[in-house]
């Protein structure tokens, strides 16, 4: 969503967004080469697993947008283009409509007609579906009810038990178990904090640095795993976390420079994603619809099993190993 939004940026909201992301400030061939390569050759990483990845831009009907940000956002990010009256309540079910279809009915809704109608002139739309089974499935007459310690109180919900050899991490700071996903292209690393840390601290000191050098390090180790089964959607509202990441002019109306994007004053005013997330026995299904909102701008050991029991708040990340690209990262409160 925010690699679409770059293509129109300029000045220093374009090189906060490209440095934020990784590239050099003036990379912007480079940037969208990258982001084009993923969104063609992630999903055929894995015959086994479902990867669905849109893109679309939908835009304010007979707003002044330049044509050549319109083309080389299209063609770089494979995306869709229509225009809508956006001032017509039934423009937010099209919309809508997109994410449902693209997500196979987990995110149903990304944004409603109150919020078509004021000011917003563009809304640049990304969204992605996750389903595989594990490589080796849980036993479901293994799986039964424990505590899981939240933050807000201690809860019985259902937990997915294995004895067996995992790739395995472990520091002062935080334990990392990965679990396959079938056909070995994809995985999802469980990270619960180490000793008495907890996973705020953990937050606080990983970094990707870390995280890359954690995987390297990884090795086989025999675990007595128990994990939660998990169902939840999640909405966000990220305008702040952008701002802390570093993209900070991009959404303040008075400095925002878009001009590559129209002649006419924009900015940043709507970043939010939504999020389904279920993991069970057989494996994870997982979905996101992210959209950010233009608006006018006037405003080996023996076999000896060691617990790891993910029974408090946790990180669930779900990556290509081979690439490292991580398609879904969260801390789950509470399952």
């Amino acid at each position: 969503m925010l690699a679409m939004l770059e293509n129109g940026a300029s000045g220093n909201t374009q090189a906060q967004m490209l440095t934020t992301m990784g590239f050099d400030a003036d990379d912007e061939e480079g940037f969208n080469a990258y982001f084009n390569r993923l969104i063609k050759e992630l999903p055929a990483h894995s015959h086994y697993t479902t990867l669905h990845i849109a893109n679309s831009i939908w835009l304010d009907e007979g707003y002044p947008f330049y044509t050549e940000y319109l083309t080389r956002t299209a063609n770089a990010y494979c995306a869709a283009m229509e225009e809508l009256d956006f001032s017509d309540p039934k423009s937010a079910d099209v919309i809508n409509n997109w994410c449902n279809k693209n997500t196979k009915g987990k995110i149903k809704s990304i944004i409603s007609a109150s919020e078509l109608s004021e000011d917003l002139r563009l809304a640049a739309v990304n969204a992605i579906y996750f389903k595989s089974d594990w490589a080796d499935a849980f036993k479901t007459s293994n799986t039964y009810k424990q505590t899981f310690h939240a933050p807000n109180g201690d809860y019985q919900i259902p937990f997915m038990h294995e004895d067996a050899s995992y790739s395995y991490f472990e520091n002062e700071i935080f334990r990392m178990a990965q679990i396959p996903y079938k056909g070995q292209g994809f995985c999802a690393n469980i990270i619960i904090p180490s000793d008495d840390n907890t996973i705020a601290d953990v937050i606080d000191h990983l970094d990707a640095e870390m995280f890359t050098s954690a995987l390297n390090d990884q090795y086989s180790q025999a675990l007595n795993l128990a994990l939660p089964k998990v169902e939840l959607t999640c909405t966000f509202d990220l305008i702040n976390i952008i701002n802390d990441l570093g993209i900070i002019d991009a959404t303040n109306p008075e400095i925002a420079d878009f001009s590559r994007m129209s002649k006419s004053p924009l900015f940043l005013g709507i970043a939010r994603q939504k999020t389904y997330l279920n993991i069970d026995e057989k494996g994870t299904t997982a979905a996101a619809v992210s959209m950010g909102g233009m608006m006018d701008a006037a405003a080996p050991e023996p076999f000896v099993p060691i617990p790891f029991v993910v029974d408090q708040p946790y990180i669930f990340i779900i990556r290509e190993q081979y690439s490292n690209i991580i398609l879904f990262v969260g801390v789950i409160n509470k399952p």
